[in-house]
């Protein structure tokens, strides 16, 4: 590969934010960006998720859609109690005296936990309740067209030469690193034990005779099972790219760990004025037999358990996002959304948003979702934290991005692994109403970890 970067170009980035430090401001970001020739974001995150921590990865293949982030030039995290709009209030205080040379965008990239009151446990030790993060280094791919982005910033006493050329020689070294040769790891002792599966069906009934009860009308419970890690993350996201190109590929390391999946869900997304989600919610397998497929689908179109699933999704975000936009647009009847191994309800839900919104401030009213958490939301949580005996951590959580302008894009973090120790974490969850079977409900968390499953045995 033949370097692109011109220091004395960045340099005078650097010297341009130099200069508006000096006018009352103590740092200033400096954004560089030029063309960029590859754009083989999997294996730059595999060879570097190591040693330039945090790093980031976040495509959807089938859009052509690739975000890879290297480094940290600064990190914006939710403090406890904090809305998470005062993080979007930070980040464009920071931008109101930014130095922007090339042809792009800014954007921070990194995810919200599931639950900020659930105390963090050891598995998830390195990811904070909220982090989102400036990378130092930026590779953004849309389309036909890749940009390398540099961020740095900067004060009125930097060593601005200095600062340059580190970076290129710093890029330098991210580009000629090769992904470690793929290798089987002892498996050490999990982090946290798995649930059985005939206790995980206990906290099902359990949870069904709540809901009949009138204390819920909805609970989502989830599960984890732990199973070595035998392949190498560069074989996992280029299989989940593969397999799921319409998904929302991510993948989060930080220090050891790495939490990585391939999401259908999208959970919000704000661009030029308009704002998009869909409901998914309601589930079945997949067969391989076109007459068998077509068969589940059928009856999961006509399923009464499923569609009122599936409804109470619809009203939720309708009552939240009708205060954020002037009208909806909310399709009439679900369809099938069909995947790999499941397929799924989807109602897509559009609204032109009013003016002056804040990405965060919707996104912090939307988590969680009925699909995710339940209803009513505050005591669903309340018995998900007393009976589930999980920290979900990142999982079932927003992932995604958000520019300079507030615009951005953010999935919910399903269809999950959490690597760390030679094992990884498979997450699933499932939907629990009053109609609903305990075997069943097993059995749907087995159909939706095939998906992580399937790539950790190189499938």
């Amino acid at each position: 590969m033949i370097l692109q970067l011109n220091p004395s170009d960045l340099l005078r980035c650097l010297m341009e934010a130099q200069c508006r430090a000096g006018e009352h401001r103590s740092r200033v970001l400096a954004s560089y960006s030029v063309p960029w020739t590859s754009d083989d974001h999997v294996g730059l995150f595999a060879s570097n998720r190591l040693f330039e921590s945090p790093a980031t990865l976040w495509a959807v293949p089938r859009r052509e859609l690739a975000l890879l982030e290297l480094g940290c030039a600064h990190e914006f995290r939710g403090r406890a109690g904090a809305p998470w709009a005062a993080i979007q209030q930070q980040w464009q205080r920071l931008m109101e005296g930014a130095v922007i040379h090339g042809d792009h965008r800014p954007v921070l990239c990194g995810g919200f936990a599931f639950d900020r009151l659930c105390p963090r446990r050891s598995r998830w030790r390195d990811f904070p309740m909220a982090a989102l993060t400036l990378a130092r280094f930026c590779l953004f791919r849309r389309g036909s067209a890749t940009r390398l982005v540099i961020n740095t910033l900067v004060t009125a006493t930097s060593d601005c030469a200095a600062l340059a050329n580190g970076a290129v020689a710093n890029w330098a070294r991210i580009v000629s690193r090769r992904s470690p040769a793929p290798r089987v790891a002892a498996l050490r002792e999990p982090l946290e034990p798995d649930i059985a599966a005939d206790t995980w069906k206990r906290k099902v009934a359990a949870a069904i005779e709540r809901i009949r009860a009138g204390a819920m009308d909805k609970v989502v419970l989830a599960r984890t099972r732990t199973v070595p890690l035998t392949v190498s993350v560069e074989d996992i996201l280029s299989s989940l790219s593969e397999t799921h190109p319409d998904a929302y590929l991510f993948a989060f390391a930080r220090h050891d760990a790495c939490f990585l999946g391939a999401s259908p869900e999208r959970l919000i997304e704000f661009s030029d004025g308009r704002l998009s989600t869909w409901a998914l919610a309601g589930s079945a397998p997949r067969s391989a037999v076109p007459t068998e497929d077509t068969r589940l689908g059928v009856e999961l179109l006509r399923s009464t358990k499923d569609r009122h699933e599936h409804a109470l999704v619809v009203h939720e975000l309708r009552s939240v996002l009708i205060r954020y936009c002037r009208r909806l647009q909310i399709a009439e009847e679900p369809r099938l959304c069909k995947l790999p191994h499941v397929q799924h309800l989807i109602t897509p839900i559009e609204g032109q948003a009013h003016d002056g919104l804040q990405l965060l401030a919707v996104i912090e009213q939307l988590h969680p979702s009925p699909a995710v958490g339940g209803l009513p939301r505050a005591g669903a949580l309340a018995y998900i934290r007393e009976q589930e005996e999980l920290d979900r951590g990142w999982y079932a959580g927003p992932v995604g991005w958000i520019d300079d302008r507030g615009e951005g894009e953010f999935a919910v973090a399903l269809r999950s692994a959490l690597l760390r120790g030679g094992c990884a974490a498979l997450f699933a969850g499932c939907g629990i109403v009053d109609d609903s079977s305990p075997d069943d409900e097993y059995r749907e968390t087995e159909v939706k970890m095939r998906t992580m499953a399937s790539a950790l045995n190189g499938q």
